[in-house]
């Protein structure tokens, strides 16, 4: 008999999910259907306790949410990776299905929704997960069987978490004969040294492990969760009358390879441990407790045995950095400015770290973002890159402590802006200096591609093309920031109203104004002057 797969249903719009699962052919495809989410925060919740084989989202959730369905594929992507994700949109534009892709979305509908196509996609989705499941009784090339299980178990995203001890026995060569479960983390924080050595240095790891723990366990595995996170996962299995000296033993192993890693400066060991769990089911929710402690241990602190025993506090942590007029140093490139905006937001949320530490490095990531996203909107010629690709994020999640997070953002913050101001100092070609003048000089008139070209006797499509390749910034974009620059200063030194400003700089349409101004300065003219004078 084909096994069910589970679906779950988000969208705003409760009589949406009512569609969509009346569109379904539930028993044809052996479908069944989990629940009805309004929110992203919601569906999380379900997919927690739920854990759902297919997603269908919308990519609006509402005007009012803080997570849209990219943010929540975003999140299943980083968290649930083997959940699949069909998104519904009714906006045919080309950067959602960019966004989609690069968080693994393959399956992307068009309101209005098809039964037909909705149909033939869970279909082939489905045909997808059940061939992939049915290679979980064969042995990955580079993983034991054993570990296998515990890394899939870790994962949550197979049903075989519901077996009973025998079944896990006969399936994954285990040993398990006690009553007594325990799962853990051991986190080791280094981002230079270890690393690149992890793959090999393992083995030797485990073989500790099973010299500390061997002896008062039934059966014992350990396996290097991920070499890039510095992440290995343990579990035990023994019987109640041991369970304290389980307990020291973990202190001990965790002492030990301390000190046998102390050839490595700078490293930091810290081990999670699970609650203590009757069967394989219970073990579950154990490692995703494990989890939020191991992201907490920057505050918690590091280089000790964290007891992951009760949920932390799921509160988020504010994030205002133009409370002290952030984009306002950064747009003047006042990198003492920038660095005090910077300390003073850090300094702000410090007390709310202590109340939700697992969630302090993402909101360093956030506020990496904000000011990555920030510059490249103030300055159009910034060469900015998505935030994951600066090494300030590739590296967040060895950096053991918030002051270390807190050195490191504000020495990568400089950087990118010494980086930039150099740039901006090295001497234009003969000819982008012309288009330039062209531009200061007739930025109140009506100007285009067609025009510059004429003056600078270019053709327009080359003009465009060389624009591009010198500055890294398109024609249009130049052309923009040098009227808001110039709007920027009338707003500050005159009292002409908006509407006289904006035809004076160039825009005969007032809208078309407010937008360019709000996008590239990130307040209205109406705020900017108020600020400014």
């Amino acid at each position: 008999m084909t096994m069910k797969l589970k679906v779950l249903i988000v969208d705003d719009e409760i009589y949406i999910c009512r569609l969509v699962q009346s569109l379904i052919r539930w028993e044809d495809l052996d479908l069944t259907c989990l629940a009805l989410c309004q929110s992203a925060d919601e569906a999380l919740v379900a997919i927690e306790y739920q854990m759902p084989h297919i997603v269908i989202t919308d990519i609006r959730l509402g005007e009012g949410e803080e997570k849209d369905g990219l943010a929540l594929v975003k999140l299943l992507a980083e968290k649930y990776p083997d959940i699949r994700c069909i998104l519904i949109s009714g906006y045919q534009r080309f950067e959602y299905a960019q966004m989609a892709v690069k968080w693994g979305v393959k399956d992307y509908l068009l309101k209005p929704i098809s039964r037909e196509e909705l149909n033939s996609c869970l279909e082939s989705v489905a045909r997808d997960i059940r061939s992939h499941m049915l290679q979980i009784e064969e042995l990955p090339p580079n993983k034991s069987a054993r570990e296998y299980f515990l890394l899939k178990l870790a994962y949550k995203n197979l049903d075989f978490i519901t077996y009973g001890i025998g079944e896990v026995n006969e399936k994954f060569a285990y040993h398990f004969s006690a009553s007594c479960f325990c799962l853990g983390i051991i986190k080791l924080d280094d981002s230079h040294h270890l690393c690149e050595n992890l793959e090999s240095f393992g083995g030797k790891i485990k073989n500790l492990f099973k010299q500390v723990f061997g002896e008062l366990c039934s059966d014992l595995e350990m396996v290097l969760e991920d070499t890039k996170a510095e992440r290995f996962v343990f579990l035990v299995n023994y019987s109640p009358a041991v369970r304290e000296r389980i307990r020291s033993r973990i202190v001990k192993f965790r002492e030990v390879l301390s000190s046998r890693l102390r050839s490595y400066p700078g490293i930091h060991v810290t081990a999670v441990v699970g609650q203590e769990a009757a069967s394989v089911a219970g073990l579950v929710s154990s490692y995703g407790l494990c989890m939020e402690w191991e992201a907490g241990r920057v505050v918690l602190g590091t280089d000790q045995v964290l007891e992951a025993d009760h949920g932390l506090m799921d509160e988020k942590i504010s994030l205002d950095p133009d409370r002290y007029h952030l984009s306002h140093y950064m747009d003047l490139l006042d990198m003492e400015g920038i660095r005090e905006a910077c300390e003073s937001v850090i300094q702000d949320a410090v007390p709310q770290f202590a109340r939700s530490p697992h969630k302090t490095a993402d909101w360093f990531r956030e506020f990496f973002a904000f000011f990555i996203r920030g510059m490249g909107r103030l300055h159009l010629d910034f060469d900015g890159r998505e935030p994951e690709e600066y090494r300030y994020i590739r590296e967040l999640r060895h950096f053991p402590s918030v002051q270390v997070l807190k050195e490191q953002f504000l020495s990568s913050v400089e950087e990118i802006v010494l980086e930039y101001t150099q740039n901006k100092q090295k001497p234009k070609s003969s000819m982008i200096q012309e288009i330039d003048r062209y531009i200061y000089e007739h930025y109140d008139s009506k100007i285009s591609l067609e025009t510059i070209a004429g003056a600078v006797h270019l053709s327009s499509a080359y003009l465009g093309i060389l624009y591009k390749k010198e500055t890294n910034q398109n024609l249009s974009d130049a052309i923009a920031r040098v009227r808001i620059e110039k709007a920027k200063e009338k707003l500050s030194q005159t009292d002409d109203s908006i509407t006289e400003i904006a035809i004076s700089v160039g825009y005969r349409d007032i809208k078309s104004f407010r937008k360019q101004f709000l996008k590239n300065v990130g307040v209205t003219p109406s705020e900017y002057r108020e600020f400014h004078r």
